[in-house]
This record gives C-alpha cells, sequence and structure tokens, in this order.
C-alpha cells in the first residue's frame, strides 16, 4: 500500500509517533493566511472576519463555530481496484480533544481526491480555541473500504429478503 504526500503550504509532514503507530498525524501550515481559512456557521449565520481569527503564530477557532483550516498537502494512496479502495480519514488528536473540546468534522478523503484537503474543526464551546502554527491537530488513519455493488431493488423484494427476528426494532429493541 503506498501513501504519497506533496507539500503545496509551509507544513511540517506526517508523522507517526512510533514505526507501529497506524494513526498518522498532521499539522497546521505555518503559512497560512486570514484568506486561507473559511469560518463555518453552527447556529450563528453572522460572517466574521478571518483576519481576527489567523495571527503570525497562532490560528483562534471562534466559540459556536467551525473552520475549515488548509493542510499543505496533497495526498495519494494506492488506487482502487475493482471491489474496495483505501481512503484516508481524520479524527482528534486526544491531546487536542481533551484540552480544547475540538471536533473534527468533514473527515474523509477519498482515494481519487486530487486537491488540498481541509481540516474542519468545530469548536462547540463558549470560549474560542488558540492552536500554535504547526501544532498536530488531527490524526488520520488509511482504512481500506470496500466498494459494494449497488442496486436498487423493490419495496416488496426488501421485505421478502431481509425478513429477520429483529425487523425494524431500533434504539434498545435488544435491550429486552
Amino acid at each position: 500500500m503506498e501513501f504519497k504526500f506533496t507539500k503545496v503550504r509551509d507544513v511540517q509532514s506526517p508523522t507517526r509517533w512510533t514505526m507501529r503507530s497506524s494513526w498518522l498525524d498532521f499539522y497546521i501550515p505555518n503559512d497560512i493566511k486570514p484568506e486561507d481559512v473559511k469560518i463555518t456557521p453552527l447556529n450563528e449565520p453572522v460572517k466574521l472576519d478571518p483576519s481576527k481569527f489567523v495571527t503570525e503564530d497562532e490560528v483562534i477557532i471562534p466559540w459556536g463555530r467551525g473552520m475549515l483550516i488548509p493542510s499543505g498537502l496533497k495526498v495519494y494512496m494506492t488506487p482502487w481496484r475493482h471491489d474496495f479502495t483505501y481512503d484516508l480519514v481524520l479524527i482528534g488528536k486526544s491531546w487536542v480533544s481533551v484540552k480544547t473540546d475540538l471536533v473534527v468534522w468533514a473527515a474523509v478523503i477519498d482515494n481519487d481526491y486530487r486537491g488540498e484537503f481541509n481540516l474542519h474543526l468545530i469548536n462547540p464551546w463558549l470560549n474560542d480555541v488558540h492552536l500554535k502554527k504547526w501544532s498536530k491537530v488531527v490524526q488520520g488513519i488509511i482504512r481500506e473500504a470496500i466498494l459494494p455493488e449497488m442496486e436498487e431493488i423493490s419495496n416488496e423484494m426488501y421485505e421478502y429478503t431481509n425478513n429477520t427476528e429483529r425487523g425494524e426494532g431500533w434504539f434498545g429493541s435488544t435491550w429486552e
């Protein structure tokens, strides 16, 4: 399996904590400018000025908002085959999540995507979160994803082929 990357910004290369770590660490680029980020609303539709949240040394995730931060990287993974592919899935770094309560969203980079991907960080709390440039902020794992053959079937066929003991029981239906 191949994972190759090119840097399109001043950013540290992805790293592993140990040689056997399956997760890769990704960093905030050092040369991020206000015009590079996009602040996304969670509840408040008022637009915020990114120049107030990207300084020379840090990126500030405003409270109650999300921020799309360019990763500084374009990636290449072993090409897909007829029944499976590889993709890159991003989640929060343990210490970043514990210290800041930031959440990572929009976190799957498909095998055939060739652009610079973003780090989408959400701050659901009432305080701004300050992150130093060059900080490890997310971790990613390369996973194998099955490419199933898809077929639309009628409701009648669905009922016939999917008759199970559980049926349509949902949350808590197997508790009893």
